[in-house]
């Protein structure tokens, strides 16, 4: 019976321990997957707060250049002498001034299904200078598209010059509705992900943290509750063996009062 009951309580035992694992996975799963989760929100998130941020910015710099501006340029190296293009480039390389995290600020034109530039923010002396009327052959779909759709966008593109994250926005005629350039700012596309892999890493390691100080505990827990059941399976080792000593005890009793009895009758006789 004795040992009966001990194989019921190693089963309980057993069965406890089970539950307690499946749990313990599911907590470790849950936990991993609800940060990777947190982390992915967060890099959207950061990648629509630099692209809002982005768009605002370079609305806000469409307001300072005039279409009619625009408008008396040729698109040629002949604007070189052309007051309204030195208006736009001293603008252009002023508003950069003050925006040290764009790299450049430009000015786009579209004819006969090509891409090129009105002005840009550098200095003519500077290797990365692109003089009125260069083509931009690199220039994306998305580029193209803005010319006829008249709407802002932003992208992440490579070009000649590097590989950048990029707000457009269009300027148009007031007078006839139509996309006279578009102005667009670069910011490094390294300077965008790494903003962007700062807040995924930093949710990554709070559940790393999170995750560890969980194992830890569950460890500490699971050892404190080995050393308890082992204490507690030594008493019962014990209570046992007291109990079959006891008995043992009872049994030699029992013999030592039939051999008195045993020798009271022959001493009798």
């Amino acid at each position: 019976m004795r040992i009966l009951n001990l194989n019921c309580k190693n089963k309980l035992m057993l069965k406890k321990l089970t539950q307690k694992k499946w749990f313990y996975s599911a907590t470790i799963i849950g936990l991993s997957f609800a940060g990777i989760m947190y982390a992915t929100y967060l890099g959207f998130y950061m990648h629509n707060a630099i692209k809002q941020n982005l768009l605002m910015r370079v609305s806000t710099i469409a307001q300072f250049i005039a279409a009619e501006d625009i408008r008396a340029l040729s698109g040629s190296e002949r604007d070189l002498e052309n007051p309204a293009y030195l208006h736009i480039k001293d603008r252009l390389m002023a508003l950069r001034a003050v925006n040290p995290d764009t790299r450049f600020i430009y000015l786009n034109g579209a004819k006969n299904g090509k891409v090129f530039f009105y002005a840009d923010s550098e200095n003519p002396q500077s290797a990365d200078y692109s003089p009125p009327g260069q083509q931009y052959e690199e220039a994306s779909h998305l580029v193209r598209e803005l010319f006829v759709t008249k709407k802002e966008g932003f992208e992440v593109a490579g070009d000649r010059w590097g590989v950048w994250a990029s707000a457009m926005v269009p300027i148009i005629d007031p007078a006839s509705g139509d996309v006279v350039a578009l102005l667009g700012i670069d910011v490094s596309a390294r300077d965008y992900l790494r903003d962007i892999l700062v807040y995924i890493l930093s949710a990554l390691l709070f559940t790393a943290l999170i995750l560890v100080l969980f194992i830890s505990q569950h460890r500490i827990i699971r050892n404190m509750r080995m050393t308890q059941e082992s204490l507690e399976a030594k008493n019962l080792e014990l209570t046992h063996m007291n109990d079959i000593l006891s008995e043992r005890e009872m049994n030699l009793d029992k013999l030592t009062a039939e051999m008195k009895a045993i020798r009271s009758e022959l001493k009798i006789k």
